[in-house]
């Protein structure tokens, strides 16, 4: 990554978000790349924060908003080959999908300034963001900034594959992951292991194996980038609009309600969340058999919402 280079210097890097995720630009406030000229233009600059990883022999890596190990590794694998034409964040959902056959989960540990946390039993999963979201939008860590001198670090636990199922289309729709069964960390820096020494990613770029060590570079880099405040207004119009921080299972009952529309007035609230639920977990594995169906067809292309 160019960026990793300018590092000491006084330079400023501005960011186009043509890319696969875009999930840099998207926490700068930066949606198209015509907006990202406006902002070359006007020339106003932020320092963010960066992601220093440390591995064990004694290779050093740097990324921007989001990395991990487990079943994103994976995903960001197979989204660089056979899902590489497909877009946005349908691109790393649907290798994430692919990659969850045969998957079994990995036990890990994690020190965070020295204190170890509890992680119980197998995880999906367990991600390192500088920025709210990764994967093309995914909101992992929705309350993440770039440039508060902290990492925000998630663990997901091993879900059955019908519990997978009712989470994609909030995954593909939203970003939104809503699911009780997230722990969530901050700190500056931390220690990361697991059993097999699997891949560690940042920003889709396999790294190297884990242990690493991990370390917030604290604005460490400037970047052409819109004014902090009218960043922190879009937010506050995308969390009014409907993107919710929590994932709890009061959260998920009122998202449930959200589009139940009239059939409110005929089925119990009970009811209603029961047959949303139903739903999702229909929509969800239709999703999964999409994935499969193409997953070894390289020149397969989705265009959005409707195939589905």
């Amino acid at each position: 990554m160019l960026v990793r280079e300018t590092i000491g210097f006084d330079v400023s890097v501005g960011v186009i978000p043509v890319g696969g995720g875009n999930d840099v630009a998207r926490a700068l406030g930066i949606k198209t790349w015509k907006e990202a000229i406006d902002v070359v233009i006007e020339g106003r600059t932020r320092a963010i924060d960066m992601v220093s990883v440390g591995f064990a022999n004694g290779e050093e890596a740097k990324y921007l908003g989001g990395g991990g190990v487990g079943l994103d590794a994976e995903a960001a694998r197979r989204a660089s080959g056979r899902f590489k034409s497909w877009p946005g964040r349908l691109r790393y959902l649907a290798a994430a999908i692919d990659a969850l056959r045969g998957y079994e989960g990995m036990e890990v540990n994690l020190e965070i300034s020295g204190v170890a946390q509890p992680i119980p039993g197998r995880v999906l999963l367990a991600a390192v963001l500088n920025t709210p979201s990764y994967g093309g939008g995914v909101r992992l860590a929705p309350r993440a900034q770039v440039d508060d001198g902290e990492l925000d670090f998630v663990v997901v636990e091993k879900l059955s594959v019908l519990e997978i199922a009712r989470l994609i289309p909030g995954l593909f729709f939203t970003g939104e992951l809503r699911t009780p069964r997230v722990q969530r960390f901050r700190g500056a820096r931390a220690r990361l292991s697991a059993h097999g020494s699997p891949w560690f990613h940042g920003d889709g770029e396999l790294l190297g194996k884990v242990p690493v060590e991990i370390a917030v570079l604290p604005r460490a880099l400037r970047v052409l980038a819109p004014e902090r405040s009218s960043v922190a207004q879009e937010g506050k119009r995308s969390r009014v609009g409907g993107v919710n921080d929590d994932t709890g299972d009061n959260q998920a009952e009122k998202h449930d309600h959200q589009h139940v529309g009239d059939v409110s007035e005929q089925l119990s609230p009970g009811e209603i969340v029961t047959r949303n639920r139903g739903q999702d977990v229909e929509r969800g594995v239709r999703m999964l058999n999409l994935a499969a169906r193409t997953a070894t067809q390289p020149s397969a292309r989705v265009h959005g919402p409707s195939q589905l």
